[in-house]
This record gives structure tokens, C-alpha cells and sequence, in this order.
């Protein structure tokens, strides 16, 4: 998963708070931020698109007001604000 544009490093560690608070994550490693790109590796049990799905409802929970998602043919998440 990647979030991009984001303006606050806190935004980067709201949303790996609001994916592991999930009950079928297991793990979230948050790798070093690229200019204004950031990208995590998340080890989820449950289904990729309940995932998606399931971050976007809980990030009202956390400070993540604007969360967008959008996903390539590649099959990869893209998060941004």
C-alpha cells in the first residue's frame, strides 16, 4: 500500500495506527518516506478489497479526514488526501 500527498508525518503514523487497529491484520512495516510518497507492507488475513473498504470506515475513527483510495492494474492501493 502507498500513501500519497500527504502534508503531516502524523498523517503517516494515523494510518498505520487505523490499519492495525483492523482485527484481521497481523503486521503494518512503514518504509521510508520518498518526497511526499510513503509506503507500508501489510500482512492481512482477510480479503484485499474488505481491506480497502475497511480502512476507509475506520480512518473516520482516526485523524485521516479526506482518505481517498484508488488502485492500479497492478493491483496495488494507493491512498492520498
Amino acid at each position: 500500500m502507498t500513501l500519497m500527498r500527504f502534508d503531516r508525518m502524523r498523517d503517516v503514523d494515523e494510518l498505520k495506527a487505523c490499519i492495525e487497529s483492523l482485527p484481521m491484520t497481523k503486521s503494518v512495516i512503514v518504509f521510508p518516506v520518498k518526497k511526499d510518497t510513503v509506503s507500508y507492507e501489510v500482512l492481512y488475513l482477510g480479503n484485499p478489497s474488505d481491506l480497502q473498504l475497511s480502512i476507509l470506515k475506520k480512518s473516520q475513527d482516526f485523524k485521516l479526514r479526506g482518505l481517498r483510495i484508488k488502485k492500479n492494474n497492478k493491483g496495488e492501493i494507493w491512498f492520498r488526501f
